[in-house]
C-alpha cells in the first residue's frame, strides 16, 4: 500500500490519487507535471469519471457534502467512511475545497462579552 506524501494516509496499490486528501501518489516520467497543481482552467475543465460523478461533483459545488455521500453510497453500497473519502478526495481533484465550519467559538465569547457587561452593570446599580 502506497502511503500519501502529503498527509501520510494508505491507500489501495491502484489508486493515482489519495483517498483522503486527493494528492498525487507517485509522479509518473508519461506525467511530467505529477503531483504539480493545476491551473484553474483544468481543474473547472477536468471531466468526472462517471455520470455518478458528475451528480456528486453537482451537490459539491451547491455545498451539498452529505447528500453527495449518500448519493455515492446508494450508488456502489459501501461504507459511511468509504464513500466520504471518495468524495472528499473527488472534490478535491476537482477543485472543490470543503468551507471550514465556523465552528462555536465566536458565540461563546460574544456570550462571555455580555455576561461580563451585565454583571458589570448588576455589580454597579448595587
Amino acid at each position: 500500500m502506497p502511503s500519501c506524501p502529503t498527509c501520510d494516509a494508505d491507500n489501495a496499490s491502484t489508486s493515482s490519487f489519495c483517498s483522503a486528501c486527493g494528492a498525487a501518489l507517485e509522479d509518473s516520467p508519461a506525467n511530467p507535471n505529477a503531483g504539480e497543481p493545476a491551473d484553474d482552467s483544468a481543474i473547472e475543465n477536468a471531466a468526472p469519471a462517471s455520470a455518478g460523478d458528475a451528480q456528486i461533483l453537482n451537490l459539491l459545488r451547491k455545498g451539498k457534502k452529505i447528500p453527495a455521500i449518500k448519493l455515492y453510497r446508494e450508488q456502489t453500497d459501501c461504507g459511511l467512511k468509504d464513500a466520504k473519502d471518495y468524495v472528499e478526495a473527488l472534490g478535491l481533484r476537482h477543485g472543490i475545497v470543503p468551507a471550514k465550519a465556523a465552528g462555536c467559538t465566536g458565540m461563546l465569547l460574544l456570550m462571555f462579552a455580555a455576561l461580563s457587561a451585565i454583571t458589570a452593570v448588576s455589580v454597579n446599580s448595587l
